[in-house]
């Protein structure tokens, strides 16, 4: 999963990409190079999972497309957010660098996720064969109708 997070660390204000799933369990993170970095990428799944699920019933249906994308601006920085299919995108930003400058940079990561999906299941072992079933013997007369062979025809 670092293939999908390295580009966006790579990209300046960006100090930490991470994949966590919906409920607060980190997959994979990714800091920029030669730099350490402060933030826990399971505290921060944590929080993303518990902010997102705080904000699910506040907004009820004011919002369509609600937990596409999320930011969350703070005094050490900003937390962007971008629902995944079964995963969550999280990028922590610099404060002063722009939530919007990263729009394209997570939809193209994003695409390479699910290309990454894709191939994982298409090379995934084919489903066993159906399990053998028993297939119940119809009666003999059942089948065909012997009052009609027997009766003669005008």
């Amino acid at each position: 999963m670092t293939e999908v997070l390295e580009p966006l660390v790579a990209i300046p204000g960006v100090r930490l990409a991470a994949l966590a799933t919906p409920d607060g369990v980190p997959i994979a993170s990714c800091v920029p190079a030669g730099e350490a970095s402060d933030e826990d990428p399971q505290a921060l799944a944590a929080l993303v999972s518990g902010w997102l699920a705080s904000l699910g019933p506040a907004l009820g249906l004011a919002s369509w497309d609600f937990g596409q994308r999320a930011v969350l601006r703070g005094s050490r920085g900003t937390l962007v957010v971008r629902h995944a299919g079964a995963a969550l995108l999280l990028a922590v930003l610099e404060p002063g660098t722009s939530a919007d400058e990263l729009r394209l940079p997570l939809d193209a990561a994003l695409a390479r996720l699910a290309r990454i999906a894709r191939g994982a299941r298409s090379q995934a072992a084919p489903p066993p064969a159906p399990l053998p079933s028993r297939i119940a013997q119809a009666a003999p007369h059942s089948l065909t109708d012997k009052s009609s062979e027997t009766s003669p025809r005008d």
